[in-house]
């Protein structure tokens, strides 16, 4: 399946049925457990940025537009490894998009990225690692996994990059492999892929099909048709006033006779999901991304020193007073040492200040993790960090947190990929606004979309497309459709 959630609706289904339960995972473990890399291990993410880092060493990045300093090219380096996975998984080299350049206008930006990508690839290979740009290179199908199944069945919700793609054609020789899709106006150019598994026959739009790949034939082909019996949409001149739409849509919906577990709130922008939780009075929400930490102490009491260091203003002052955070030793202690170069035991003492006022043992844990994977950047760096810059990178690690949601309400909050192979009765989204639809990809930041589509990358339009055929599966299989945005 696309997600755990699918998984959980799937055997959620199967519980009234007297019967062993299949085995299930989702596509990503699946892709995992059915190759392995020869004598090489995967790399990790801190472990990446070290490599990707050594590997700009000597190259003039800010001609692409990024900064080769410690802590900005630990927010920007995600630019240039998505750039690389992109074209590893397509099986595309810089080269290749050399070539198709004839105009030669991004000839010096290929250059540079062609010197990084050499270089990073050389340090993997000399350290002995692989990771999403490399792996395809070194990969063998797990036969004794694979041949623990007698069939595979895989839900297809999206899109196969080509080195998936031939991954699945090699798995479909060992183990007979079925792949359930959805075809839609949106998706046909996703589903070209099938072509030369089904022969003659046309796939249809607004069918559902089933392709035996290993017998390269359809096995089920079923006419999709909308369920929708209701569909209200409207504007707000605010976000905010979004809410009250939600609610009144969640009362509606029950005095409908619509069962709370098979409502959702959609959120094209995952980061409101805080003001959602600001104003979930009644507790009506399960947040499936995670709960901000914004309002816990850990963030509040690091963003207040931090902006009180920054600005000695009276609101920055006050904000201290009211979280009840002893000025003086923030003076006398995290201020003397602010612009001084940061050791790794002024760092721990900084972390361990801002940790004594949480007591949420789950966040304790998971502020411990992050502190941990900070010290092994930090501390292996040449170039010595001052302690404002070590701060700031601690902060935005600090605000990207989640806390798992347990216990809450019944109505599921979730992002649009959430959603999946996954069906409920009625659905809300809000902020069906342009500037959140369709999301936006850092994938897309080096190349034209027309040197994409010649040298065959997915395009801004595919992935418009593909987020067009996501909505369209999630609303054409909801009976009520609740969509709000802002005016």
């Amino acid at each position: 399946f696309p997600t755990s959630r699918a998984i959980r609706t799937f055997l959620g289904d199967l519980k009234g049925s007297n019967a062993l339960l299949p085995f299930t995972l989702t596509i990503d473990e699946f892709f995992k457990k059915s190759i392995i890399i020869n004598d090489k291990k995967y790399c990790d993410e801190e472990q990446r940025f070290l490599f990707l880092k050594e590997a700009i060493k000597d190259i003039d990045v800010s001609k692409l537009g990024i900064s080769d300093s410690f802590t900005k090219f630990l927010k920007q380096n995600e630019y240039i490894y998505r750039f690389f996975t992109e074209l590893s998984s397509e099986k595309i080299s810089i080269d290749d998009i050399k070539t198709a350049d004839t105009y030669d206008y991004y000839f010096e930006h290929l250059e540079i990225l062609s010197k990084i990508y050499d270089n990073y690839v050389e340090i993997l290979d000399k350290n002995g690692f692989v990771d999403r740009v490399t792996y395809f290179k070194y990969f063998d199908l797990n036969k004794s996994y694979l041949n623990k199944f007698s069939e595979i069945n895989l839900v297809f919700e999206g899109y196969f990059t080509k080195v998936e793609f031939d991954i699945i054609k090699a798995i479909s020789k060992e183990v007979s492999l079925n792949i359930k899709f959805f075809s839609n106006e949106y998706n046909q150019k996703s589903l070209e892929v099938f072509k030369e598994f089904i022969e003659d026959e046309k796939i249809e739009i607004d069918f559902e099909y089933v392709v035996n790949m290993s017998e390269k034939k359809i096995t089920y082909k079923n006419e999709m048709k909308s369920q929708n019996s209701f569909v209200e949409i409207k504007g707000f001149n605010s976000r905010v006033n979004q809410i009250a739409f939600i609610k009144a849509s969640i009362v509606n919906c029950i005095q409908k006779g619509i069962n709370p577990s098979n409502i959702a709130l959609v959120l094209p922008d995952e980061s409101f999901a805080s003001t959602v939780q600001l104003f979930d009075n009644e507790r009506y929400f399960n947040f499936a991304m995670g709960k901000s930490i914004e309002n816990r102490k850990l963030y509040e009491v690091s963003n207040a020193i931090y902006n009180y260091l920054n600005e000695k203003e009276i609101v920055n002052i006050e904000r201290l007073n009211y979280l009840k955070i002893d000025k003086k030793y923030v003076d006398d202690n995290i201020q003397k040492i602010y612009t001084k170069i940061c050791t790794k035991e002024n760092f721990e003492f900084l972390c361990e200040y801002i940790k004594s006022f949480e007591n949420n043992n789950e966040l304790c844990e998971k502020f411990d993790d992050l502190v941990y994977k900070l010290k092994r950047l930090l501390f292996i760096s040449e170039n010595p960090l001052l302690v404002k810059d070590v701060y700031k990178v601690l902060l935005q690690r600090i605000k990207e947190i989640k806390l798992d949601d347990i216990n809450s309400g019944k109505i599921t909050v979730l992002g649009l990929l959430e959603t999946r192979a996954n069906s409920f009765d009625a659905v809300i989204i809000c902020d069906f606004n342009e500037q959140f639809i369709p999301k936006a990809s850092v994938k897309d930041k080096f190349l034209s979309s027309k040197i994409k589509a010649m040298t065959n990358l997915p395009t801004l339009s595919d992935r418009e497309l593909l987020q067009k055929y996501y909505y369209k599966r999630l609303i054409d299989s909801s009976k009520e459709v609740y969509i709000s945005y802002v005016n």
